[in-house]
């Protein structure tokens, strides 16, 4: 089956200029969005994801390359499409942008008032946006009396009013506790599945990538380092900027390493921290002993789990192994091939750490 591809990004650069000369945001840019897809852009503070995000609607101007929606250049419509093709993309802020004096209703009805609706009409589509979030009983209160996550919730429901076929996220879940952050990841499946929306999310956390993309690209200094299908790139990260911003994932649950774990060897005897990582095809029933075995005796499991990603499972080992363990001959080994086990030096402790 061929995919719907709904935004195409080519060869897109972003200059500013400063006081000391040109700044770039984005670097030769590319990437294609399918229809249906919840993408995520990645990458840390200053890597160009909400320059890059602002560019699919026209919020910013690209100095070069050129974006398509639906296979229109937006570069070369008028104003008049412009607006109505802006009224297919939705938006939702980091810090939800709702008018503080208005009700929540209100709020919600705004984006239809504005493109002429009649009053009545906006309100019952309003309400019916606000049942479909969960907040229809919040409908008369103002922004004020709402915690993190409903006010989310209400832009949410704002972003759907004149009923999208895309839905900008920018680092929507960011301000939230983790408890908010997934109901309101799930609440975006939910629309995702139920409205074939496609949703395109920036953010500098790999959990959520985890949670809710089936792909993705990964950003640095405006440049994309890495691009491809969550499971891939998850379970084989290649570029260092990705390997980084897995990390966090990846060391959760070490902390008695805490002190002695280092990036490069600096003691003559010193153990290899690894990370074992493989697709979820071949764990209907765990994690296989014939890989543990492989480590040998010396080595000692420090942490192994199965984890449920949005349309994948992947089982991780992490190991403190001896310094004498042949990586190469391990990943030539067939049980790591037939298992299709990727292996990855996470770093390395004193032979006489704790």
């Amino acid at each position: 089956m061929v995919a719907d591809k709904h935004i195409e990004v080519i060869n897109v650069s972003k200059h500013f200029k400063t006081d000391s000369g040109q700044a770039t945001a984005l670097d030769n840019v590319s990437f294609e969005v399918n229809r249906g897809d919840i993408f995520g852009i990645i990458g840390q503070s200053g890597a160009g994801k909400s320059t890059l995000l602002r560019t699919l609607n026209k919020l910013e101007d690209v100095s070069f390359g050129r974006v398509f929606v639906d296979n229109i250049d937006i570069a070369s419509i008028d104003y008049a499409s412009l607006l109505n093709l802006r009224k297919k993309i939705g938006m939702i802020f980091q810090h939800f942008n709702l008018f503080s004096s208005r009700s929540v209703v209100a709020n919600v009805e705004f984006p239809l008032i504005s493109s002429g609706y009649k009053r009545s009409e906006a309100r019952k589509t309003a309400l019916a946006l606000l049942e479909r979030v969960g907040l229809q009983e919040k409908a008369f209160d103002k922004p004020s009396k709402l915690s993190g996550g409903q006010k989310q919730r209400v832009g949410i429901a704002r972003a759907l009013a004149h009923n999208p076929e895309i839905l900008l996220c920018d680092e929507a879940t960011s301000a939230l506790d983790p408890e908010t952050t997934h109901s309101i990841l799930s609440l975006l499946k939910e629309i995702n599945k139920e409205l074939g929306i496609t949703i395109i999310l920036i953010t500098h956390d790999m959990g959520v990538i985890k949670k809710i993309c089936n792909r993705l690209v990964v950003l640095s200094k405006g440049k994309i380092v890495e691009t491809g299908s969550t499971h891939e790139i998850f379970s084989n990260p290649k570029a260092e900027e990705t390997q980084r911003l897995l990390s966090p994932l990846s060391l959760d649950g070490i902390s008695s390493l805490n002190g002695y774990f280092e990036s490069k060897p600096t003691h003559q005897k010193y153990k290899k921290i690894l990370k074992l990582s493989f697709p979820g095809k071949t764990l209907s029933q765990g994690i296989p002993i014939s890989v543990l075995y492989l480590l040998g005796k010396e080595s000692e499991i420090i942490k192994s789990n199965i984890e449920q990603y949005e349309s994948f499972i992947l089982g991780n080992i992490i190991a403190v192994t001896p310094q004498h363990l042949d990586l190469e001959v391990l990943r030539l080994n067939p049980v790591i091939k037939d298992y299709n086990v990727n292996i990855e030096v996470m770093g390395y402790v004193s032979d006489h750490a704790g």
